[in-house]
């Protein structure tokens, strides 16, 4: 794998700063009706 400054020298792209992001969690997302199993099966349960 690149870092975001090693893929900047190759291919044309821009590295910007680190944003903070975090996971959530909702009810909602129970109504899915076509989640690949590959993506549920990861899923970790709260």
């Amino acid at each position: 794998w690149l870092s975001g400054e090693e893929a900047e020298k190759y291919f044309n792209i821009e590295v910007v700063g680190a944003k903070e992001i975090a996971a959530c969690s909702s009810d909602y997302f129970d109504k899915y009706q076509k989640t690949p199993s590959k993506v549920v099966a990861k899923a970790p349960s709260i």
